[in-house]
């Protein structure tokens, strides 16, 4: 590179890391007591769930959490990572606290630990599931309760945003950056020759609201949509798509010919229209 005669373009690299593992299973926690079941009497707003991983990230239970190295070994710099998690948060707005944690372990299967402890959108304690269970994992309801926001968040912006225009959205966009840049490093580097600023998240949680931020602030943002099937969010760049990439309206048609025959199915397990 000619430094004197050539210009020097920055570009930016977001991304985040986590830690994934073989396999992972929840663990309910009342009054100290460690359980592969819910407890009788179980209070979700005292006791703890925690999804916990089960293979190369779990170590001898006699060492400290300090002790532990807990270097992440995957990074996402995709979508991808946002627009998995619509569907996650449709199961959490409408089926049991079973379908949830199931599918929360699917999610895991596939993208590893959304964040350690209970450090998560909005920051916490990293120790806490080491020190309840003595494995590695993170706290469930904190979990829920970061991606039930990013849903209504989502949905509040996008139908604000298709009736008023970008700018009467700005000041939360501005707001939910400035939070995201609490779990954020960021360093320059040279790749390629080329002047990069590397954005890095400590939990995928903070980058996926980010990615959304950014996302309404370009015109694909304005194709948030809801599937008329499962009624899950995902966004097109087509503005006539009316179903997620799992669903067609062929789908939607078997799935109405299914539960006209089927009147006693339980309908917590189906999807809503």
């Amino acid at each position: 590179m000619n430094w004197q005669n050539d210009f020097i373009a920055i570009s930016n690299i977001n991304k985040a890391f986590t830690c994934k593992t073989e396999s992972y299973k929840a663990v309910w926690v009342k009054e100290g007591r460690c359980s592969s079941k819910q407890p009788s009497g179980f209070d979700f707003m005292k006791d703890k769930v925690y999804i916990i991983g089960t293979g190369k990230t779990i170590f001898p239970e006699n060492k400290t959490y300090d002790d532990i190295e807990t270097e992440p070994n995957y990074e996402y710099r995709s979508n991808e990572l946002l627009y998995s998690l619509f569907p996650l948060i449709f199961i959490f707005e409408t089926s049991s606290i079973q379908k949830q944690i199931k599918e929360t372990l699917n999610w895991c299967k596939q993208y590893g630990f959304p964040f350690i402890g209970d450090r998560g959108f909005y920051g916490g304690n990293l120790e806490t599931c080491y020190k309840d269970t003595g494995h590695i994992g993170f706290n469930f309801m904190i979990l829920k309760k970061d991606l039930l926001a990013l849903g209504c968040f989502s949905q509040k912006l996008h139908r604000m945003k298709y009736q008023s225009g970008i700018a009467n959205i700005e000041s939360d966009i501005a707001n939910i950056l400035n939070i995201s840049m609490l779990n954020m490093q960021q360093q320059y580097t040279f790749i390629d020759h080329n002047l990069t600023l590397e954005t890095g998240f400590t939990n995928l949680i903070s980058l996926a609201y980010h990615q959304l931020a950014f996302i309404l602030m370009t015109p694909q943002g304005a194709n948030i949509k809801k599937c008329k099937q499962c009624g899950a969010i995902f966004i097109s760049q087509n503005s006539k798509k009316e179903y997620c990439p799992k669903h067609s309206p062929q789908s939607h048609y078997a799935q109405k010919k299914r539960m006209k025959k089927a009147p006693d199915t339980n309908y917590d397990m189906i999807p809503l229209k």
